[in-house]
């Protein structure tokens, strides 16, 4: 019982960590954009721009123009995150630790959705054909590798 709520505990701390960290970059980011009056800073040329971008899509822009759908979406599936986590509560703090960026990331975007009725997006890599993306997107896919590698390398141990 106590490692469940130890467990549970470095989740929220990993969780909130992720989404402030999400949040605060993109009021930094938008601000800066905001007073210097531009939509899009180039930071490295022909590599990383800054970008104003909304989005009221679902993940890189899909399904743009449908923000309430996606939100209540992103709110029923959110639970089943939590659930989730219940599953793997007693894998591997690396397992966890994924599991925390993909609901920190999850969590910011949601936040956007519900109180902005978009999301910010604001990361453009300039150098090959993407949709512009936030730190949140960054999370949910580094998060979603680590517990893939994770799963895979405690399926092979012994």
């Amino acid at each position: 019982m106590v490692y469940r709520y130890i467990a549970f505990i470095q989740l929220l701390i990993i969780s909130c960590i992720i989404t402030i960290i999400d949040q605060v970059s993109k009021k930094t980011v938008f601000n800066v954009l905001e007073k210097t009056e531009r939509r899009e800073i180039v930071l490295i040329y022909k590599i990383l721009n800054l970008e104003h971008v909304t989005n009221t899509g679902g993940f890189w822009g899909a399904f743009r123009g449908h923000n309430e759908i996606i939100t209540v979406v992103n709110i029923i599936v959110f639970p089943f995150l939590l659930v989730i986590f219940n599953k793997f509560i007693f894998v591997s703090l690396f397992t966890r630790i994924g599991l925390g960026f993909v609901i920190g990331g999850a969590l910011g975007n949601i936040l956007d959705r519900l109180f902005l009725g978009h999301v910010r997006d604001f990361i453009h890599l300039v150098f090959i054909r993407w949709p512009v993306f936030n730190l949140a997107d960054t999370f949910i896919s580094i998060g979603a590798i680590i517990m893939i590698l994770s799963l895979l390398k405690e399926k092979k141990e012994p």
